[in-house]
């Protein structure tokens, strides 16, 4: 989880896992007299071949869950997803109207994006467009 303005409230937005491993929280306007971090409004293409600006498209005024993975990974990256799964499905209908999930490539020269959509149906990742996997 990151921010993109301001500082996290108190309260959880939701957690799930082993004593709250995957957390999301809702970060409030920054305190007066501090400026925002914010993060670049970059373009990102998503496995359906779709390009987006990181910022004001996908991030602007929702709780986003930052993910950061390999598609050929066979290590830690299936278990990682399936967790997240498990977080998508947590939010239920929350997702996409408050809350997005991002997943990132490590490798964007690699993994384009017609690899991540196959990683996707692969990992029978939710459609709907509330979960992301961006090059």
């Amino acid at each position: 989880m990151t921010r993109t303005s301001g500082t996290p409230s108190q309260e959880p937005v939701g957690a799930l896992g082993s004593g709250g491993a995957v957390r999301a929280l809702r970060f409030s306007a920054p305190m007066p007299g501090r400026s925002a971090h914010r993060i670049p409004d970059v373009e990102v293409i998503d496995q359906d071949g779709k390009s987006y600006r990181l910022h004001s498209d996908l991030i602007k005024g929702k709780v986003v869950l930052f993910n950061f993975m390999y598609a050929d990974c066979d290590g830690i990256c299936p278990l990682q997803t399936e967790t997240l799964k498990r977080v998508y499905k947590e939010f239920g209908d929350r997702m996409g109207k408050e809350i997005v999930m991002l997943s990132f490539t490590l490798s964007p020269a690699v993994d384009r994006p017609e690899k991540l959509k196959h990683y996707t149906e692969m990992h029978e990742i939710p459609e709907g467009g509330h979960w992301k996997f961006l090059t």
